[in-house]
């Protein structure tokens, strides 16, 4: 990025500019929050925060909102358990074809299922993704 000194005014006030440095501070935030708060295991939430922003956040919101997908306020509370938040991750489709009530309860009025997303398929973003839903309590 440019020095923002040497920037006119006019570029520093366009939406696109003000998105990318609103976003770039808030991730900035973020991750110095998890630092303070989650001691011991901010490194995994830290990078389940920014896989989170980076790719879930298009779809899901971190309050119980709707969007695309289904707001993930509350969600370690609302899953069946861990074990099934990882399997969902990894393959929702899989799940939903397993027959697994709670899959098509989340896919009812649906118009798309949440894809099978190539971060997801390693074990350890899958857990730090799950450390990250935790604080959103």
């Amino acid at each position: 990025m440019a020095d923002m000194k040497s920037l006119p005014v006019r570029t520093l006030l366009t939406p696109h500019f003000m998105w990318k440095r609103t976003r770039f501070w808030t991730m900035v935030g973020v991750a110095g929050l998890f630092v303070g708060v989650s001691g011991g295991a901010c490194a995994d939430t830290e990078n389940g925060a920014m896989i989170f922003a980076n790719i879930c956040s298009s779809c899901h919101s971190i309050d119980k909102s709707n969007g695309i997908g289904p707001g993930l306020q509350g969600v370690i509370s609302r899953a069946p358990s861990l074990e099934w938040i990882d399997k969902w991750l990894h393959d929702p489709d899989k799940v939903i074809e397993s027959g697994d009530a709670y899959a098509k309860k989340l896919r009812e009025g649906r118009i798309i299922t949440m894809p099978t997303l190539k971060v997801m398929q390693d074990a350890a973003n899958r857990q730090d993704v799950i450390e990250y839903l935790k604080t959103l309590k």
